[in-house]
């Protein structure tokens, strides 16, 4: 019973991420939410395609996992995350795909939660998440963004080095509105240069 109950709170958040992507990248880029399936009611999935192909996943130059909350219990949002990026991760460098050298990270892999645990705290957790976890970097979120509080960077070195550094703390101003506008502005941009490559 509490699962519909889910899906129509995340809709919002879901659309107003999928909006602001649409208004905000050009025609180059192609938006679409994805409705969750029963088993993922919790999560709400969003794809940027480059525009001159389908939307297939190894077309995607973005993917947003949208949920309610990132609390310490984010193991599966993370799992869900791989999981849904795992084809569009293997594809990315296939020669069909124009570019594919330039960004062999593709899709740009943003989580996004509406609320969360104070920023160290998840910081902690998602690196002991992938410390005990084994995952490919490339299926790691590039991205983890708490809405109005901080952001989390997928720490590329020390994350090859040592699984228990997989994520720094990128900004940390809570309850400040311009760190969202930091955040969006770099995810536009990452967005933007995969569509043309």
């Amino acid at each position: 019973m509490n699962k519909p109950r889910t899906v129509i709170a995340l809709s919002a958040p879901a659309l107003a991420y999928a909006e602001f992507l649409s208004r905000n990248l050009d025609e180059h880029c192609r938006v679409r939410l994805n409705s969750p399936g029963p088993d993922q009611a919790e999560v709400i999935d969003i794809h940027v395609a480059s525009a001159e192909v389908d939307s297939s996943p190894q077309h995607w130059v973005g993917t947003v996992h949208v949920c309610s909350a990132l609390s310490a219990a984010l193991s599966p949002a993370l799992r869900s995350l791989a999981e849904a990026t795992r084809d569009a991760v293997a594809q990315a460098g296939s020669p069909d795909r124009a570019g594919a050298w330039l960004h062999r990270d593709c899709p740009f892999k943003i989580l996004y939660a509406e609320s969360g645990l104070p920023a160290r705290q998840l910081l902690d957790q998602v690196n002991a998440h992938y410390a005990n976890e084994s995952c490919a970097i490339r299926q790691r979120p590039n991205i983890i963004h708490v809405k109005g509080q901080y952001y989390l960077l997928r720490n590329e070195r020390a994350g090859q080095q040592d699984p228990a550094l997989a994520f720094r703390l990128a900004n940390h101003r809570a309850q400040l509105s311009f760190a969202d506008s930091e955040v969006l502005r770099l995810i536009i941009s990452e967005l933007r240069s995969r569509a043309y490559a």
